[in-house]
């Protein structure tokens, strides 16, 4: 969703909002995508191991100390290429707001190979 809403959001024949028309895409699509596993959540509330109910949250230190693991690192590697990608959008920007999109494109784009990994097998 955010491939196909960051030109219309960025580019000038679109809204032509720049930087914040990528923020705006990007906001809009991780809500969608919020709604979705919500939904999804829902519908298969008996088939999986997922829970949402307060009364399942535990505090117990081999929890804590497993999600401090996982998450520390990940936040680090997060905030990286987060600093990374501004510094590019810095350089890019010179050369106007679609050459700025156009790596924003690339960039999501080249996330489908990847994300095909971890998707479910079939059966």
């Amino acid at each position: 969703m955010n491939i196909i809403l960051d030109p219309i959001f960025i580019l000038p024949w679109g809204l032509g909002m720049g930087a914040a028309g990528a923020g705006l895409a990007t906001f809009l699509s991780n809500c969608s995508a919020c709604v979705y596993f919500f939904i999804l959540l829902a519908v298969k509330k008996d088939k999986t191991n997922i829970r949402l109910s307060p009364k399942y949250l535990s505090l117990r230190k081999e929890i804590v100390l497993g999600v401090l693991g996982v998450g520390v690192p990940a936040s680090i590697q997060n905030i990286l290429n987060v600093t990374g990608i501004a510094v590019m959008n810095n350089f890019v920007a010179a050369y106007g707001a679609s050459a700025v999109a156009a790596i924003g494109i690339s960039q999501k784009s080249s996330w489908f190979p990847f994300k095909s990994l971890w998707a479910e097998p079939r059966e």
